[in-house]
């Protein structure tokens, strides 16, 4: 097993806010934040704190954060480097207890949106690509773009910082180049700092994040909007139990669909928190990659879901049978005649032809069986996911089923904010760099840039849409 240790530099006095790296967020200290998000890292086996501080220390501690050493002052000033704090913390390792990482992740303690699926992710690309280190960036804004970029010369007058580029793109037009700004974590080759006295290495891997993600706080304005931000959250987790409690209460025959993906796992969270025994089913398919399953197995008997599964098939999947899942078989004739005939006819997959008749096929009956004695049934879609849920309410009724959606006012940061909170685990697939889950033939992988449900049915006339199940009639 590699070893691979996460540091985490946090010195007493920084910057303009006293003690800065532990001020209050939301009731927390800011830096518990970032242990959270390690803490819930897959990759991480090591957590180590290098500061000067014994209130860090101390809070590092009770948070299960190890602080072997003690920082000494002249490496705790605001004017101190990065690259001295890093080889006074891997030499003291190595000179006391012979410990040498094979890889090292760096996150700030500044950093209180950070998400355990962007330090996967990072690891694990830098131990796949032949690359000296891997690092989050973030697009700079049109406003802070180099080119809009101005300084006041000697003379007291503003310049732009690039003026021929800008000119050139003025002239030429199209689109200006896009730059980049440093997210929020390293991950790296020890090797890196002693050989060229640099994080980065030779090369350097960039992962592209969302500027939420991006955010430190370096100010008291930072401060004030990290503030805002996590009370806000608060709000939304209130709201959205009150409007579980309220379906709860008013229907009595209802359950919450689980799909095991970042989203669904928050909701059902949610739900059980406010009806520990409301019942929980999942609609899968022999198209569900292995790895949705295995976590549907891990998750059912660490959160003692009782899942129902239902799925077009002949066999249970093996996972679920093995791990004694209940499931229950729908007859596949349908589905396997379709199939045959478009791969006769078009020599193709029945999803890459006619992607809307195979999710009526696999995903729209079976959940038409699973809800047809329920009054209600509670689902974890959000609004800003994509195009085609933006005119969805909180409750809406199709025929004579009501579909409850608690968390639609959440953002995809909201979600994984949860997750971390309750120490949720999520779906491995995410660390691949996945955002949004279905069939493994119809998700791929895609950026923070692009919308969350950009990789679901890629190259169809279906590409970021629905599969059925929350469009049409139900019952």
């Amino acid at each position: 097993m590699k070893k691979i240790l996460c540091l985490i530099p946090a010195k007493g006095e920084s910057g303009e806010i006293e003690k800065k790296n532990i001020t209050p967020i939301s009731g927390r200290p800011m830096i518990e934040y970032a242990f959270d998000a390690v803490k819930k890292s897959r990759l991480v086996n090591r957590i180590v704190l290098s500061t000067d501080d014994e209130e860090i220390a101390e809070i590092a501690r009770k948070n299960g954060i190890e602080v072997p050493f003690k920082r000494p002052e002249e490496l705790a000033t605001d004017q101190t480097p990065m690259i001295p704090v890093l080889k006074h913390a891997l030499n003291t390792l190595k000179e006391k207890e012979g410990y040498w990482p094979d890889f090292v992740l760096l996150v700030q303690p500044n950093s209180p949106l950070i998400r355990p699926e962007q330090i996967d992710q990072a690891l694990q690309t830098l131990m796949e690509k032949e690359v000296d280190s891997v690092e989050t960036v973030t697009e700079v804004p049109t406003i802070f773009h180099p080119y809009s970029i101005r300084y006041i010369s000697q003379q007291g007058y503003t310049q732009f910082l690039m003026p021929a580029e800008r000119e050139k793109y003025a002239l030429e037009g199209g689109k200006k180049p896009r730059f980049y700004a440093i997210g929020n974590l390293f991950a790296f080759k020890p090797e890196n700092i002693f050989e060229t006295d640099t994080i980065q290495g030779r090369i350097s891997f960039p992962i592209v994040i969302d500027r939420k993600s991006a955010f430190g706080v370096k100010d008291p304005l930072d401060h004030f909007f990290a503030e805002h931000f996590f009370e806000n959250f608060k709000d939304k987790i209130d709201h959205s139990k009150e409007v579980i409690s309220q379906a709860v209460k008013k229907y009595r025959n209802i359950a919450v669909a689980c799909s095991f993906g970042k989203d669904s796992m928050a909701t059902v969270h949610l739900a059980r928190e406010v009806a520990p025994n409301i019942p929980v089913f999942c609609i899968t398919t022999t198209y569900k990659p292995q790895e949705t399953l295995s976590y549907a197995v891990q998750m059912n008997k660490e959160m003692n879901l009782n899942i129902t599964a239902y799925i077009v098939s002949k066999e249970v999947p093996v996972v679920f049978k093995q791990a004694g899942v209940k499931t229950v078989l729908l007859d596949s004739e349908e589905f396997d005649r379709a199939l045959s005939s478009c791969e006769k006819e078009h020599g193709k997959m029945l999803y890459e032809v006619n992607p809307d008749f195979c999710c009526e096929l696999l995903k729209v009956n079976p959940t038409k069986e699973a809800v047809k004695n329920l009054d209600a049934w509670i689902a974890g879609l959000r609004r800003d996911e994509g195009y085609s849920r933006r005119s969805y309410q909180e409750i809406e009724t199709q025929g004579d089923l009501v579909k409850i959606n608690p968390i639609l006012e959440w953002s995809e940061l909201d979600v994984w904010r949860y997750l971390a909170l309750y120490n949720i685990p999520a779906n491995p697939l995410y660390q691949k760099g996945y955002r949004s889950l279905g069939c493994a033939p119809c998700s791929k992988i895609i950026s923070d840039e692009q919308p969350e449900r950009a990789g679901r049915w890629q190259n169809t006339s279906k590409c970021g849409g629905e599969c059925g199940i929350h469009t049409k009639r139900l019952k």
